[in-house]
């Protein structure tokens, strides 16, 4: 990894979602690769720390799951519930320190298992915006929030590693960010 230290006062959930700690990588990863690993977790958070000024702190959570499917993943799956989880988890820390939440945004690194499985660039967008929506939804339902919770996508670009044509999820991640714009 190479956030090992939070350089911001970033905080994220312990393990067991009671408290905050100071965000930084784990030491042991969450994926099925050898060592640790960076996510864009820490990275967007301390971004988003160092650009918005000192009265602000970052809350990241991560619970997702590698090589699975947007089915696999989405609302009423356990990786979706345990962001819920977290969510009304760090609501609750929040309040109870006195300070306010919002959720400014989902991140997300997704689509090689729906290309390999020969999702079209069509389903995958409608995928992606029911995601956006449901994420979005339930935060505001928890925060009382009125604002638009952006799903932030990284570009799937692996799809020549598997010798396709074409690139139908990174084609629906396009599709996704430029169609819908106001939800």
């Amino acid at each position: 990894p190479l956030t090992t230290t939070t350089p911001f006062n970033n905080l994220m959930l312990n393990a067991t979602n009671l408290a905050f700690i100071a965000l930084k990588e784990p030491s042991t990863n969450y994926y099925d690769v050898s060592g640790p690993v960076e996510t864009m977790a820490s990275a967007l958070g301390n971004s988003l720390r160092n650009n918005a000024g000192s009265e602000y702190r970052s809350i990241v959570s991560l619970h997702g799951a590698g090589s699975t499917t947007y089915l696999q993943l989405k609302k009423g799956t356990t990786p979706y519930t345990n962001g819920q989880t977290q969510q009304s988890a760090a609501f609750d820390l929040s309040l109870g320190q006195g300070r306010p939440y919002l959720v400014q945004g989902v991140t997300v690194i997704h689509g090689e298992s729906d290309q390999v499985n020969g999702l079209s660039a069509a389903q995958y967008e409608a995928n992606l915006v029911e995601w956006q929506n449901d994420y979005q939804t339930d935060a505001r339902a928890v925060t009382g929030q009125t604002n638009i919770i952006p799903l932030f996508t990284g570009q799937m670009s692996s799809w020549t590693a598997y010798n396709y044509a074409t690139p139908t999820t990174a084609i629906g991640q396009f599709n996704a960010a430029r169609n819908n714009t106001t939800t």
